[in-house]
């Protein structure tokens, strides 16, 4: 008789496991490189997915117009359709059992510009403080202002998981595009988190090293590339 409770028992608990063991997974976003691109260009799309299994995920695009070089893979290139409007593009993340849909509308529109800047200096990052490099924009048109921002930020630490990373615009407002998390490395972002902040002026990427642990590293430079209307 125990025996067969036993073996009821786990004939259940199988089938929980079954049928609660994995979690799909989440898209945040879509980030899109140029924001709003002109007719036929190609617009780089990049989605931000976490599974909390930390299964691999594998994409799969569509969009109601234009094309994809490659509808699978993480970023993607799109080219814009001819005509001016506003495209619907959709990414499925699958973790192989679960998918998780999200859809983004951009914007296809003439007058689209863009400047670029770069500061090839290394710094050191000091333990338990802040170090800085700035880069100095002055090729838009005066009053110019953000519609998208793609940058490279390259470190080279012991230890990432004290480190912070903010980029400064021109009149000081700022946002954190790592917290505790930079992967190493050279890594590239793309964002509109600052649109509509002036784009000449200096801008400035803060690596911050919070704990005094005796660490060491180097902030080997950055680039940025704005985009902006015209």
């Amino acid at each position: 008789m125990k025996k067969y409770i036993l073996l009821i028992g786990l004939i259940i608990l199988m089938g929980y496991i079954s049928c609660g063991g994995n979690t799909a997974p989440i898209i945040t976003d879509i980030a899109f490189n140029p924001n709003q691109p002109s007719p036929g260009s190609d617009v780089t799309c990049t989605v931000s997915a976490t599974d909390e299994d930390g299964d691999p995920l594998t994409y799969a695009w569509s969009a109601n117009n234009g094309t994809f070089a490659s509808n699978t893979g993480n970023p993607v290139t799109w080219t814009a359709p001819n005509s001016e409007g506003t495209y619907s593009i959709e990414v499925e993340a699958s973790d192989g059992v679960d998918i998780d849909t999200y859809s983004e509308n951009i914007q296809v529109a003439t007058g689209v510009g863009s400047v670029s800047g770069s500061n090839p200096n290394s710094i050191q990052i000091l333990d338990g403080y802040y170090s800085a490099l700035g880069i100095t924009i002055s090729g838009a048109p005066a009053g110019a202002e953000v519609d998208s921002i793609t940058f490279t930020i390259n470190i080279d630490h012991t230890s990432y998981s004290d480190l912070t990373v903010d980029m400064y615009a021109p009149d000081s407002v700022y946002t954190r595009y790592w917290e505790f998390n930079y992967p190493g490395g050279s890594q590239t972002r793309t964002s509109s988190i600052l649109a509509g902040r002036p784009v000449n002026g200096d801008w400035w990427l803060t690596v911050t090293d919070w704990i005094m642990n005796g660490e060491e590293g180097m902030f080997n430079g950055w680039n940025i590339t704005i985009y902006y209307e015209e």
